[in-house]
């Protein structure tokens, strides 16, 4: 039976991502995908389709190889999703589109009408999905230069993630947060707000948390200990980012762990090395 073929698919695609055998989940969810296209038209084909797009499009985004693919694939779920009125399918798409956005090095434009459209069909009700959506908008405005007000939604989605008592968007907001404050100057009377947030996010990652995402965050502590001056916390950040990403292969981590070798290298003084690096 097709149906019964489709969910193979999905679930041997699944259990191959969390073994991190991307390629080998891409293919499962590729063929699941083909055999859901051939239904015949119908919600159960719309179901079936938006269940293994929005698989497929994040498995897509943990390989350099397959982020453009991860747009489109990403943009279709979005746009069926949206169609379909599965506002908790729209939000995990618009998240997933984001991340994409980012690794791929571009303002998160594109996704910015997904999560907007999210938000406004996701209630008014506190939930771990709002509170990632309030985080997720946060980036977007101030990848556009509206940085007040992504500061108050950040606090927004930190505080709702709270009061749901869900970590993992707690773990999500707080690193947006950490990460909205690089590179923006920091006078030593904010040194305490941001060594508290800091420690939050290190008793967070021992939470079971998708390693991918985990390691998108993992420089962003190293970095905010460095602009303090804090050698010993870079070099433990460093270390716990080094840990996770030995322990959970994904290729678009690469150039990362090679950028942070040379920084460790300059901050010690081995020059030809962190050229070599570089």
């Amino acid at each position: 039976m097709p149906a019964q073929a489709i969910r193979f698919w999905l679930r041997a695609g699944e259990r191959s991502r969390w073994r991190s055998a991307v390629l080998e989940a891409i293919g499962h969810f590729q063929r699941g995908l083909e055999m859901a296209r051939g239904l015949p038209d119908g919600a159960n084909q719309s179901r079936q389709i938006l269940a293994l797009l929005l698989a497929l499009g994040d498995a897509q985004r943990r390989t350099n190889g397959q982020l453009v693919n991860a747009l489109a694939t990403c943009r279709e779920a979005a746009e069926l999703a949206s169609a379909k009125g599965a506002p908790a399918d729209l939000a995990r798409t618009a998240l997933t589109m984001q991340e994409t956005e980012i690794w791929v090095g571009r303002p998160t434009r594109e996704s910015l009408a997904f999560l907007e459209t999210a938000l406004e069909r996701s209630g008014e009700a506190d939930s771990p999905d709002r509170s990632r959506l309030l985080a997720g908008l946060a980036k977007a405005l101030s990848d556009l230069g509206d940085t007040d007000r992504a500061a108050e939604l950040l606090v927004d989605a930190a505080d709702m993630a709270r009061r749901c008592g869900d970590r993992q968007a707690l773990y999500g907001a707080l690193n947006r947060q950490n990460t909205a404050a690089i590179g923006r100057g920091c006078s030593a009377s904010h040194f305490a707000e941001r060594y508290r947030i800091l420690d939050e996010i290190a008793a967070l990652t021992g939470e079971a948390y998708d390693a991918h995402d985990h390691l998108a965050w993992g420089l962003g502590p190293a970095a905010a200990y460095l602009e303090m001056g804090d050698g010993a916390g870079f070099v433990t950040a460093l270390s716990r980012f080094r840990e996770y990403s030995t322990k959970h292969r994904i290729s678009t981590l690469e150039w990362a762990l090679t950028s942070a070798d040379a920084m460790h290298a300059i901050l010690l003084g081995e020059f030809a090395e962190a050229e070599r690096l570089a």
